[in-house]
């Protein structure tokens, strides 16, 4: 009986996922589609809260055939036990990992980073440097977040595009995407079995980076200095293979296929931008050329009803 509550209410979850899903296509806001995902994630969690409601309200006389069908169930409670166990051990080694990396502050990268921290509206957030001759960039930590480059980064960006890392991961830091990742990442395992968690994770991995790229190009205004430091993580990719990246976490190159998309987007966003600024000038030059024909033939009429009436003082026989 309390299989068949748990499939039925498994079964109900996972089609209102799926017309969230489907829903989601219309979607274009990144934060609302970011709040659908999630739900999608944690819907489960219901069909899991009502067998256990289930299990505690039946009577202590079981046949053992109720109780060997209980059996799935008590396999399917003990993944989700073990996915957040597990993503409770990888929650302690990326805590040790940054108590054991050897770090220290960078004044040229603090002060590079206070206007994007005025104009984000945030407060000051560590910026940290490890000696890892490898691309890496990541924003760590729950309540007080911190900012991790490698050296490599520092070396091989320009400050142009280490600003564009910079707000990059600062962006992450405004919408709490650590949390939300390590969350989104414990329900995955625990519910890997769903075709649709497993899609709305992937989805929110991809957007959460998207959208960051989004708001570095609306903060910075130069979609091409971010494009660069991509297309430099991603030949050092292709030429050294994938860099070191912690599970749970989320480095700026993310996903190393979706690098080639990220890169282009950002140009279609410069050409945007160039289109948008032409327009611009465009309309003023154009508003500022019609203003002066207006002005002229306002003056041309006035002149011809002065030169009419005779009413000019500098005209002769005008007293």
């Amino acid at each position: 009986m309390i299989l068949l509550i748990f499939l039925t209410s498994l079964l109900i979850v996972t089609l209102g996922n799926l017309l969230i899903l489907r829903y989601l296509t219309s979607v274009r806001n990144w934060s609302q589609r970011r709040m659908l995902q999630c739900l999608v994630l944690a819907l489960p969690l219901l069909s899991l809260g009502v067998s256990v409601s289930a299990w505690c309200l039946q009577s202590d006389t079981v046949s053992w055939v109720e109780r060997a069908m209980q059996v799935p169930l008590f396999l399917i409670f003990l993944i989700a036990a073990s996915a957040f166990l597990l993503n409770g051990v990888r929650l302690i080694l990326i805590f040790y990992f940054f108590a054991r990396c050897h770090r220290q502050e960078d004044s040229g990268l603090q002060e590079l980073s206070q206007p994007l921290l005025q104009r984000l509206n945030l407060p000051s957030v560590r910026i940290l440097c490890c000696a890892v001759d490898q691309p890496l960039a990541l924003a760590w930590g729950f309540f007080r977040p911190r900012i991790l480059l490698s050296r490599w980064m520092i070396e091989h960006l320009d400050s142009q595009e280490l600003e564009a890392v910079l707000a990059h991961e600062l962006h992450h830091i405004v919408q709490r995407d650590s949390l939300i990742i390590w969350l989104a990442t414990m329900l995955r395992d625990a519910f890997f079995y769903l075709p649709t968690t497993r899609q709305a994770y992937r989805a929110l991995q991809k957007e959460k980076e998207l959208a960051c790229d989004d708001l570095v190009v609306s903060v910075t205004r130069r979609p091409l200095a971010l494009a660069s430091a991509l297309a430099k993580v991603w030949v050092h990719m292709l030429e050294q293979g994938k860099p070191v990246s912690l599970v749970g976490t989320h480095s700026f190159g993310g996903e190393d296929a979706l690098l080639p998309a990220r890169i282009e987007r950002l140009r279609q966003h410069c050409a945007s931008m160039k289109n948008e600024s032409s327009t611009t000038v465009w309309l003023k030059s154009t508003s500022v050329t019609s203003l002066f024909f207006l002005l002229q033939g306002i003056g041309l009429v006035v002149l011809l009803a002065f030169l009419v009436c005779g009413k000019m003082p500098f005209l002769p026989g005008a007293f």
